[in-house]
């Protein structure tokens, strides 16, 4: 089952969104945040499986001001992540290569080849510490500058609505091809923004059996 606590399950394959008001401050929103989430199923055709997938595209209005902030909070967050997985496989790598070349290396550090673990144990763990709280630091410094520079009606520097999943049901043809009809497709969203949330489901399905989505890669026969 997909996460329900907290978030709200749409039915449709098309989101309708209140025209024009920015998904995060509320104010007039004439530009669009776009989303892709593909959702992928096993479909049985007599004694034929095959793959199908949908890829739904959605388009969140927001302002020009908050665009920017949302965007940049997403940046910031993937800089961060590779900010910390350099950190972790760098130490990793030049410990591989020291051992690699363990001679040369226990040449430069004028000692035994078997003793140069004392030393590169230790010196691998502190440059993955430092490299670490390195990344964190300058993504928490970017975080906070994004929280003072928002305006005081914006939901939060990532926005008002998150995205969650995109499910589907898959309706197989004798002729290999597939339908999905437009109350059997469900897209999952977190909204911080409680009176865009109110206008939101004034304007679309939503599901109250969350049984009814299928699990991720299903078959249908």
């Amino acid at each position: 089952m997909p996460p329900t606590a907290g978030y709200l399950i749409v039915r449709g394959l098309e989101l309708r969104w209140p025209d024009e008001i920015c998904t995060c401050c509320g104010e007039h929103g004439n530009e669009f945040l776009s989303w892709s989430d593909s959702y992928k199923a096993t479909l049985s055709i007599g004694v034929v499986s095959t793959y199908a997938s949908h890829t739904s595209e959605v388009k969140v209005p927001v302002c020009s001001f908050c665009k920017k902030h949302i965007n940049q909070t997403g940046l910031s967050n993937s800089l961060f992540f590779i900010g910390a997985m350099l950190a972790l496989l760098s130490p990793i790598a030049l410990y591989v290569y020291a051992m690699l070349h363990r001679s040369e290396t226990a040449r430069f550090f004028g000692m035994a080849p078997r003793d140069l673990w004392k030393i590169l144990l230790p010196g691998a763990a502190l440059a993955l510490v430092v490299g670490f709280l390195g990344a964190f630091w300058i993504w928490s410094r970017r975080m906070v500058k994004l929280e003072t520079g928002i305006k005081s009606n914006c939901s939060g520097i990532a926005g008002g609505v998150q995205r969650g999943e995109f499910r589907c049901n898959f309706h197989p043809a004798s002729d290999g091809t597939y339908t999905i009809p437009h109350d059997e497709a469900w897209h999952i969203l977190m909204f911080d923004n409680r009176k865009l949330e109110a206008a939101f489901r004034s304007l679309n399905q939503i599901e109250l059996n969350p049984d009814r989505i299928p699990e991720n890669d299903v078959i249908k026969s």
